[in-house]
């Protein structure tokens, strides 16, 4: 009997042990995303613009953070630094230079309001341009990659009230996509264009109301 009372103390312990360890894990993990360290960003930020290099561009992707980070409200001078100095990023992008891209998919994740905006719609004018690089970017940030829809199909204010012209646009990004032939890409392409398909079709629903073509509007409904 007292072996037995033993033996659950011993268990209740074990779980308490089990409970401190991933509580104070978790906590860690918590810490690290309050604590990005900002001024680092933009140390190698300003390398990256002195020594542009495949090092230093490789070097600034790597302490970019892949995860969501908390403590935005003391990241203002480094965003602001950053896109100050936009011009470098936006260059590599239109060319596709994938590194690049990988960037700004990352930048995207830690910016807010009008920053993250731009750099949707500079992310989705790459899609019909450079569409396998796009698909290889997407593929290796898919898991960190936020309201994926809003990247895809980001026109921009070019675009606003403009439904064929956004249909327009979303159907060449649409089919260049579809073009990528390349098995590795299969799941994020299928994926992609699932999206982007959904978001034509509403279109084109909303095309059928503006025309008021009743006979379609049955056939839809």
């Amino acid at each position: 009997m007292n072996l037995f009372k033993i033996e659950s103390k011993v268990q209740i312990f074990m779980l308490i042990v089990l409970f401190l360890v991933i509580f104070l894990a978790g906590n860690q993990k918590l810490s690290a995303k309050e604590d990005y360290n900002w001024n680092q960003l933009k140390q190698r930020y300003k390398y990256y613009l002195s020594h542009k290099s495949d090092i230093s561009q490789k070097s600034l992707l790597e302490i970019l953070p892949k995860e969501e980070v908390t403590n935005l409200k003391d990241a203002d001078d480094t965003i602001d630094y950053i896109f100050n100095n936009f011009a470098i990023l936006e260059e590599g992008a239109k060319a596709g230079d994938l590194d690049t891209i990988n960037i700004l998919v990352r930048l995207r994740r830690i910016t807010d309001g009008a920053n993250s905006e731009y750099i949707s719609i500079l992310l989705g004018k790459i899609i019909a341009v450079h569409p396998e690089v796009f698909l290889m970017s997407l593929k290796e940030n898919l898991d960190n990659i936020t309201r994926l829809d809003s990247l895809l199909c980001n026109l921009g204010p070019k675009y606003v009230d403009k439904i064929y012209k956004q249909t327009e646009e979303l159907e060449r990004r649409y089919l260049a996509l579809r073009e990528v032939d390349n098995k590795s890409l299969a799941k994020v392409k299928d994926l992609a264009l699932y999206i982007l398909s959904k978001e034509i079709s509403r279109n084109r629903i909303n095309i059928i109301y503006i025309n008021y073509d009743q006979e379609l509007l049955n056939k839809v409904n």
